[in-house]
């Protein structure tokens, strides 16, 4: 994932809190895990786009997998699995 032709990198990653931006730079987008196995998902730049990935605008069509490297769980301590796409 680019902003300007440069690559994103992660700014801070803790078990709830995702900053993804330009190496010493602002934050690109953020995402926050609630308590209540809720998100928070905030995009606070640009994101370039590949050519010819769809006939359809970015921020129509914008598809971002996050994977937990050691699984989720859920308030009891059961694996969980969840998949989102947010538009």
């Amino acid at each position: 994932m680019t902003q300007g032709g440069q690559n994103l990198v992660v700014l801070d990653s803790t078990d709830s809190h995702l900053s993804v931006g330009l190496s010493g730079g602002s934050p690109v987008f953020e995402l926050t895990l609630n308590p209540d196995g809720t998100f928070t998902f905030n995009l606070e730049g640009a994101l370039d786009e590949k050519p010819g990935a769809s006939s359809e605008p970015l921020e129509n069509n914008l598809m971002l997998q996050f994977l937990a490297s050691g699984g989720a769980t859920d308030g009891d301590g059961d694996p969980a699995t969840a998949a989102s796409r947010s538009r």
